[in-house]
Order: C-alpha cells, then structure tokens, then sequence
C-alpha cells in the first residue's frame, strides 16, 4: 500500500496543481470577459488540493496504527480496504485496515474508532451539517444538491438523515432572568400528510416563549420579540402534555419563578392551548387579537354602514363581562338578517366568543403588561414556509423531525452540534415535573456554582506529521 505523507500532497500540487492553475490564468487572460469560468477554474483546482490532503492525511493516520508496537501486542492485521467518504468539499478516498483482537477475536477497523466513525458511514458530520441546514429551509432535493462542493446526495438519503433525528434536551445553568411579564405564544400550522396513498391532513404545533416585544433598532417601526424560544412538532394526543412540561422546564431553568408577576398565554382559542393553564403557574390565557376582530368582522359583515356600531357594541359588552347581554344582542342581530347564512355567521362567532369569553374579556381588557400576539406571522415563518406553503405532502416521522428542526435552528442551534449529538443515547423524556417550584428554587440556592479556574499552559510548536503519530500511538489501548 503507498502511503502518501503531507510533503508528498504539497510536491504533488507544486507539480501539477499550480501547473493547472497557470493554464487557467492564461487561458483568462485569452478571454478576460470570462471572469466565471476563471473562478470556477481555480475553485475546482484548490479543492481537489484539499481533499487530496485529506486523504492523504487518513492515509497516514491507518499507517501509524499498522506500525504502532502498542497495537501489535492486542490486534493483528487482517486486511486493508479502501473506504471512500462524502464530505462537504467532495468525496474522499483512503485506506483504513481491519484488526482482530488476539484475546477476544473481535475484528474491528481501528482508525474508525478512532475518528468515531461508524465502518458504514458514507457521509461526513460536515457534510450532514450542510444537509441539515439546506433541509431545513428548501427541499431534500435541494438539500442533497448542497450536502458537497463537488458531490451530492440523493433526495431518499437526505429524507433517512432528517427522518432519524433526535434532538438533546434544554438544558440551562447559568443565572435566572428576572422579569415582571413573560410572554407565551401558540398556534398551528396545518398539513398535508401522506398516508397508505391518500392525502389526509394533521397540524404541527408551535409554542414560542419571549420576554416582550422591542424596536429592531432606536426609531425603526418595525419590531421584535425579546430573546424567544421556539418549540415545535406535532406533539399529538398524549404528547400535548409533553409539550408544556417542556415549556414549564425551560422558564423555570431560565427565570426567576418568584419574581414573574404574570405569564400571558397568547393563542386563538385551541383546546390544546387551553391546557397550558394547568401547567404553567401565574399564566392567564388571552384571547389573540387577530382571531378576535376577524370574528368581529365576520360577524357584522351583512350590516354594512351599521357593522362599525355592532362590532362596538359587542366589543363594550366583553370588556364589560356581560356574555348574557352579549348573548341577547348578537341573537336580536341574527333574527334581522336576510339569509340563513348571514345568521350562520352571527350565531358561530357567538359561540366562539361565549367559548373564550374571559380570553376575550382580557384582550380588551387592556391589562398593564399585555402585549399584542403576532402567532399568526410567525407560524407562517416557522412552519408554514416549509411545511405547507407549496404542495407537498409528509409522513409522521418526517413532519415531527422536520417541525423541530426548525425550532431548533431558530433557537441558534448549530446543525453540526445536532449531527454529533446523533451518536449519544436517545434521552428519554419525563412526562411528570418532579418537584414543585418551591423545592426546586430551594436546590438551586443551595447549590454550589464554580466560578471557573485558572490554568497555566505550555505553548510550543511542533510538525503536523509529529502531533499526529503521537496522537494516535497515544489512543490505542494496550
């Protein structure tokens, strides 16, 4: 087997590399209008010098172990193979041996396990990143087109990778926040989903915590949300109840439970949303403005000129806590229109407004703290973007995974993380809060924080081809 050491990849650039990439300077300078092909000229030609000392890197890595005296007391040889990897800059090739341990007979590919590789991994963790990142915002075409510079992936490997995701668990230690007024949005994006042949529809969730709502900058009428935090999926049946532990468990790891004055719920009246209540203490459940004055609107439509003194009425009424009066007013209203329809709409708006009432009530209400709930554009953004707003259609798995991909890339997630988090264990969700607020506010005062230490380092430099053979003498195990 040749092996190729990083003298060799540079000797071999000088000689051919720079060659190439003189014939592509000259052939510019024959036609200076062609800035493109220039560009890709000298793209191709450096990346192929990249990955060739990729190659030849690993190349040198499996070598170290066949020579290592250390190895040779536990494992023999058995074979050499060629392994060839995708990685965000193109494919690469390199030969990795297969040893078999003396005592125990196990044969296993010694320089996989130590790049912590699985032997049928074809895809890199950079190139899985790439993937991620694409999927999460295109298609899983798109995604494979952009898994590498000079390969691609196809659209059925992308979906596998997104399909077996998991995703690691929020967790938080440093200081609580501590703020009068939290905030909690929800609503829901629906879907097509794809089943046994036939299109049928489902409903991803989203949940988003925030702090407020601020100027993107000093004098901009355009605004933000302070510091939020998204949960998506699909979270159905059961797992309804998974989500607000999850939500309960990032704001009691994130603020101050003691100091929060009041946690508004923000939503449109979903049965879902409702039970948010009964997890999250302080919270007090707000009607959405949008979903409010569009059933205002819905409802005085057929009155024309008199549909602005109607809306207002019904309006004093709610604020005022009169749902009897409302009750009368709204079925007065519907007696004296001139279709059933018109009726219809009268009487459902009546019942959706007698249904959240005490919503309603503190939407008007104008209470100190509250602020106006923008679910609607962002559900658009989070999940609508992707999910819904072309034709498509998702399994189960793939709008789950797809649904929280989103959530944690808005969150600031790095795909990279997420790709090197696949190989842990899948951590198993409590669906029970353990201890009350009380008793963990009591532990996290009791508990001991380091302050960080200092430490003194030696600095020097040594060759690449030095570090790496001492690395790898160090890591295998006698």
């Amino acid at each position: 087997m040749e092996v190729f050491s990083l003298h060799t990849s540079i000797q071999r650039f000088v000689a051919f590399g720079t060659y190439n990439l003189q014939k592509a300077i000259e052939k510019f300078i024959s036609h200076p209008e062609d800035i493109a092909s220039f560009v890709n000229d000298v793209q191709q030609e450096v990346l192929k010098f990249g990955l060739d000392i990729i190659s030849e890197t690993l190349e040198d890595c499996n070598q170290f172990l066949v020579e290592s005296e250390a190895r040779k007391q536990k494992w023999h040889v058995v074979r050499t193979d060629l392994k060839q990897l995708l990685t965000s800059m193109g494919p690469i090739i390199f030969h990795k041996t297969l040893f078999k341990h003396k005592a125990t007979g196990k044969s296993e590919y010694l320089l996989d396990k130590y790049l912590k590789i699985e032997s049928h991994e074809r895809i890199s963790e950079d190139a899985k990143a790439c993937i991620l990142k694409e999927a999460s915002q295109t298609s899983y075409r798109k995604a494979g087109e952009n898994a590498s510079i000079l390969d691609m992936v196809s659209k059925q490997a992308v979906m596998d990778i997104v399909h077996e995701l998991h995703f690691p668990k929020e967790k938080y230690s440093g200081e609580k926040k501590v703020v009068k007024y939290l905030y909690v949005d929800a609503d829901e994006d629906h879907i097509a989903l794809q089943k046994a042949g036939e299109l049928h529809s489902t409903i991803t969730k989203m949940v988003y915590v925030y702090e407020g709502i601020e100027s993107e900058y000093p004098g901009s009428k355009r605004r933000r949300l302070v510091n939020p935090h998204y949960f998506c999926g699909l979270y159905s049946g059961k797992e309804n109840k998974r989500l607000w532990v999850q939500v309960y468990r990032y704001i009691e790891q994130h603020y101050d439970l003691d100091k929060i004055k009041r946690i508004y719920i923000n939503a449109d009246g979903g049965m879902w949303i409702k039970t948010a209540l009964s997890h999250l203490d302080k919270s007090k459940y707000v009607l959405d403005g949008f979903h409010l004055n569009q059933t205002l609107f819905r409802m005085t439509a057929c009155l024309k000129g008199a549909a602005g003194d109607a809306r207002s009425r019904i309006c004093s009424l709610i604020a005022a806590g009169k749902p009897k009066e409302l009750q009368k007013l709204v079925k007065k209203i519907a007696e004296g229109t001139d279709t059933k329809a018109d009726e219809k709409r009268l009487l459902d708006g009546l019942d959706y407004l007698l249904n959240n009432f005490k919503a309603a009530q503190a939407r008007l209400s104008r209470a100190k703290g509250l602020v106006a709930c923008s679910a609607e554009g962002h559900v658009s953004h989070v999940l609508s973007a992707r999910m819904s707003s072309r034709p498509m259609a998702w399994s189960l798995v793939g709008a789950d995974a797809m649904a929280r991909l989103r959530a944690y890339s808005l969150n600031g997630g790095k795909m990279i993380d997420l790709v090197r988090f696949q190989k842990k264990p899948i951590e198993i969700e409590e669906d029970e809060i353990c201890f009350t607020p009380q008793q963990m506010i009591a532990f996290e005062n009791k508990a001991r924080r380091p302050y960080g230490k200092y430490f003194d380092g030696i600095q020097c430099g040594v060759s690449s081809q030095t570090i790496k053979k001492m690395w790898f003498q160090h890591q295998v195990r006698l």
